[in-house]
């Protein structure tokens, strides 16, 4: 019963909304639900927990949802240096090292 009524509130809330709507939407559902183990879980495991920890993917992650631009504001960084964090490591690493021997 609970599944029919979500598939169709999902329905109509698709119908009814522009896609920069849904997202707004979606994120204040689940900024109400932040405080959920589960939903927490989840966000660390998307984007990371912090800069020291966080993965390639989930820099990217990051700079998809918010913008480069938001990420550098949070995470007070270069916009190079949040652009190596999304690099490959090979190539991260090649750059690291060119910025230490000029």
């Amino acid at each position: 019963m609970r599944t029919i009524r979500l598939k169709i509130i999902e329905k109509l809330f698709n119908w009814l909304l522009k896609p920069h709507e849904q997202v707004i939407a979606a994120q204040k559902v689940l900024y109400g639900k932040a405080s959920l183990p589960e939903v927490q879980k989840e966000f660390e495991r998307a984007f990371g927990v912090d800069q020291v920890r966080r993965t390639k993917k989930q820099w990217q992650n990051l700079v998809r949802v918010y913008g480069i631009e938001t990420v550098m504001k949070i995470e007070k960084m270069t916009e190079s240096a949040v652009r190596l964090k999304c690099a490959k490591f090979s190539d991260r690493l090649k750059e690291e090292f060119k910025m230490k021997s000029v």
